[in-house]
């Protein structure tokens, strides 16, 4: 009974969360592109030091995208569950 009160409070939280990020529809636009550009330029760069230098230790490339990706899954996550509803506690 608990744990489902808890969960329905944090989908109102999120749900604010979500229109207050939508309130703006040009700044939602805009965070959403700058957002792929800043994760296409994080991805390039260990793309080239992985390329200059062949490896990074044993790792190859295609282990280095697996790892990118699993920490870029483990951030968009954590945005969206604790910083989406981060400025509404004061």
């Amino acid at each position: 009974m608990r744990m489902k009160y808890y969960a329905k409070l944090w989908l109102r939280y999120m749900r604010i969360g979500f229109l207050c990020m939508t309130q703006y529809p040009a700044d939602t636009m805009i965070w959403f592109i700058s957002m792929i550009i800043r994760e296409a330029c994080g991805f390039v760069g260990i793309l080239a030091v992985a390329g200059v230098t062949g490896h990074l230790g044993d790792w190859g490339i295609y282990e280095i995208c697996l790892l990118f990706s699993m920490c870029a899954v483990i951030e968009a996550m954590g945005q969206a569950f604790l910083i989406m509803s981060g400025p509404l506690i004061r």
